[in-house]
Order: structure tokens, then sequence, then C-alpha cells
């Protein structure tokens, strides 16, 4: 059979945004065919919809646009039918106008309209103002459909909008109607124990109002004390760490408007939760004392028997709340005795034993091999610091002086023999009581020698002549003598 076309493509005028139909048919069906628009291949997709049922064959093309018009083919091998298709524009227009809208305050406004083609840009405004998305304002737009969303109305937010599509515009006016303001829900009286915390709580009938709080005629200011809250509609005040003072009459004020309600703190008793502890401490440590009150702030004094202690060096005092505490340092024997904490007419007590520390030489004097001239170091130490000692050489009780110097840091103790002779060999001994120790010091003699001999001289007539010559060792008896005659000083000798 011969291939034609027996039904050719017919040229169409379509509006804008259908959907058009072109339609041919071949004289036998199954024949492969291409479409085209000029020498574009079409391809089937969203846009084009191609279908062939026997000889009948069909192309649409949905959503059209000026863009779409010109000549479109359908292709059979070398057959071609043509047709052309022209898309006559919509005219764009606001089919659905801005309305004018009455909303109350804080709440949200939609504004809508519609245009008669979608996916045209817009623009919004207030007044001569371009508006942007974010928290405040939320533009939509779907197809044709176009709204602005006003969230949070303030009086400020009341005037006139518009939706500007180009040169088309469309207009409404919002009137924000201002919400009347007043407590819903008003401050409670309370009742509340010393000590703890007080939370005032009330409510007003909008969020963002400006509010104080008093304390009688008294304006409160945030800090330690007093803590204050506003969350939208809801307002707080926190009263820490009541004391009786903070009883009285509160007020939360929103300009002309005021709740009151009173605090009535109740006073805790005082006493001692815990005791003092009596204590057994060795000599030279510190003692701890504690104890604790019922109640934070209260004035306290300590004291030893009848004696007020004050602190320093040897009393430490602290107060962290309601706990209490006295270290006493560096202990004696006299420390030991009854300790009192005193609260007014409050009293805990508790004692200390201190005791004695063993005298004993934990380091030992050291047997000493000194050379003559040197100096000696003895040393030796005690189990505790302060104790009065004495030096002895043999019997012989010594004394500080340039030959000998004694030295006690704390448990350390020193004995320095300066400018050693033989005669200071012997046994030497650190007394504290009965408690001794001893070593011995052996002095050992420096070998005489002249260790500088006598030099010839050759001296002028009348002149005065000097013969020198030095020792190993000091103090050594001499004589000088010209050859075997002994010399004697005089104006001639010296």
């Amino acid at each position: 059979k011969p291939l034609y076309f027996c039904k050719e493509l017919q040229n169409l005028e379509v509006e804008e945004g259908t959907i058009t139909l072109l339609c041919c048919e071949l004289s036998k069906p199954g024949v492969a065919v291409q479409w085209k628009k000029g020498a574009l291949l079409l391809k089937p997709g969203e846009k084009y919809v191609m279908k062939q049922d026997g000889c009948e064959l069909q192309l649409m093309i949905h959503d059209l646009r000026s863009s779409d018009s010109g000549s479109y083919k359908c292709c059979a091998g070398t057959l071609v039918t043509t047709s052309s298709i022209v898309v006559k524009g919509k005219p764009l227009l606001f089919c659905k106008e801005l309305q004018n809208l009455e909303v109350g305050e804080g709440t949200t406004a939609l504004l809508s309209c519609e245009t008669s083609k979608p996916g045209v840009a817009v623009q919004w405004k207030k007044g001569a103002l371009l508006l942007k998305p974010g928290e405040k304002y939320e533009m939509k737009q779907d197809g044709c459909e176009l709204q602005l969303m006003i969230h949070d109305l303030r009086n400020s937010d009341s005037g006139s909008y518009k939706c500007c599509a180009g040169s088309l515009v469309t207009t409404g006016s919002i009137v924000v109607k201002e919400k009347p303001l007043f407590f819903c829900k008003e401050l409670q009286n309370l009742e509340v124990e010393e000590g703890t915390t007080a939370l005032f709580y009330c409510e007003l009938s909008k969020p963002g109002v400006v509010a104080q709080w008093k304390k009688g005629a008294l304006l409160l200011k945030p800090g330690e004390k007093y803590e204050m809250k506003q969350d939208g509609c809801e307002l707080q005040l926190k009263i820490h760490d009541l004391r009786s003072s903070d009883s009285g009459s509160y007020k939360c004020c929103a300009g002309i408007h005021t709740t009151t309600a009173s605090i009535l703190v109740k006073e805790k008793p005082l006493f001692f939760c815990q005791e003092l502890q009596n204590l057994e401490v060795e000599e030279g440590g510190t003692a701890l004392f504690c104890c604790e009150l019922s109640k934070t702030g209260v004035a306290v004094q300590w004291k030893k028997g009848a004696l007020l202690l004050k602190p320093g060096e040897k009393y430490q005092m602290e107060q962290d709340g309601c706990e209490l505490q006295l270290k006493i340092h560096d202990l004696k024997s006299s420390d030991s005795g009854s300790y009192k904490c005193c609260a007014g007419i409050l009293v805990t007590t508790a004692s200390i034993v201190v005791k004695e520390k063993p005298l004993f030489f934990y380091k030992e004097l050291q047997n000493l091999d000194v050379e003559e001239g040197a100096i000696a170091l003895l040393c030796c130490e005690i189990s505790k610091p302060g104790v009065a000692v004495q030096w002895k050489k043999g019997a012989l009780l010594l004394k500080p002086g340039e030959k000998y110097k004694m030295k006690q840091d704390g448990c350390e103790l020193q004995l320095m023999i300066h400018e050693l002779i033989s005669s200071d060999s012997g046994s030497y001994k650190c007394c504290a009581g009965s408690l001794v120790t001893t070593s011995s010091i052996v002095v050992k003699e420096k070998p005489l020698f002249f260790c500088k001999e006598l030099q010839n001289l050759d001296v002028e007539e009348g002149k005065t002549a000097l013969l020198c010559c030095e020792l190993s060792k000091p103090g050594i008896f001499v004589q000088w003598n010209k050859e075997k005659k002994l010399l004697r000083t005089g104006s001639k000798y010296e």
C-alpha cells in the first residue's frame, strides 16, 4: 500500500496556559514517526505527550506559553505534514483583589489575592516600604494565589498594604484593634519559711508590657536578692534567702494596673543540728572543731573556757552558710581544755586533749676528724622544736662567742667550733634535759715547714733590708740569728 498522510495537521490559535492537540493520520498503521518544532526534535515528557493509535497520530503540548508559538511537523520517513500554532497571551489582571481587614492585637493577619495567570513575580508593600520575608512577614505563592501573613500584630502594623505585579496593583488596609490591658491572673499571698525562696506569679492580658515590682513604695531591682522574669504575658518575681525583714506587701505594676499580695516569712528555730566533738590531737598538729546551725548568717563566738578567742595565726575561724569551724594551729600542752561555740544563748561544748610528743634525738652527733685551724660543725636533730639545749665539752659548759657559735632552727641544732687547735680534741655533748647525744672531735696537727724561704738580698749601704719567709701554720715561736749570734728586737732589728 502507498504511504501518505490521509489527514494533514491543522493550524491552531490557542490561549496561553492551556493545552493544545495536534492530530494527523497516515494511510497505514505501525509507521515510526518523529515530531519537530522547526528543526528541533521533540521528546516525550511533562511538556510533550505523543500518542499513536493505528493510523492516528497525536501531539499534546501542555501549559502553553508565547515561546510555544511556531511551526510543528510530523515526519514519517521522507513524508512530512506541517502546521503552525499561535499562542495568544492571557491579559494579566487581579481576578481576586485584596480585602480590608480588622484584626485583634497579637494575632495574625492574612491578606489574599489572585492573578489571572500563575508564576507572576510580585512584591508586597506597606505604603512605600518593600516588605521582606522573615519572622514578621510570611509570603506564599501557589499558582495564581498570593498570600501575605503578618504575625504578632501591633498598633504600628495598621495601615495600607499593596501587592504589585509590574504596573498592576491591588490594595487593602489593616486596622489592628488594641487588646484591653488587665491582670488575668492576680498575685497570691504567700507564707514561706526563712532561708528559702519565694515565687510571686501573675499574668497580663497581652505580652510585651513593661512591668515594675515594688515592696511597699520601694522599687525592686534585679540582683542576687530579687530575680525578675517576663515570658510573653507571664510575670515572675523570685525573692531569695528570705529573712523576717522580707515580710510585707509586694506589687506588680503595669501602667495604671496593679496586683498586690503579701509575704509572711516564718522564722526558723535556731539550734545546733551538729554539735562539737571531743578531740585528741598530737602536739604540734592542728585541731579542727566543726559544728552546724539550723540557719545561716548567725553571729557566733568561740571561747576556751571563759576566754574569748580572736582570729590570728593561732586561731582560724570560718563560717560557710550554716557550717562553723575553728582551727587551732601548732598545738601545745597548754591548748588542752574545754572549747565553746556560742550563738546567743545557744552553746555547744567539746574538749581537746593534746598528746605530748616523745622527746628524742632522731639524728645523733657524729664523730669528726678535722684539721688544725679549720672549723668543726657538730649537728644533731631533736623530735620537736623549741627545746632548750646545752652544749658541753666533757663536763665544761660551752658559751657562745668567737670560739663557739650555737644555732637552733626548729628541730635542728648546730655547734660551730672556730680556729681548731690540738686542745679542742675531745668529747662533746648536746644535752636536752636528761637526753644526751655525744661525739668526739680529733684535731689533726698540721706539719710545720717553711712554705716560703728567705731570699738573698743585695742592698745599698744606709738603706733598710727586709727579709721575709712564711710558715705552714701560725702561732709558732721563732728566733732570728746572724750566723750563730741571736738577734734581739731593738732600733737595729725589728
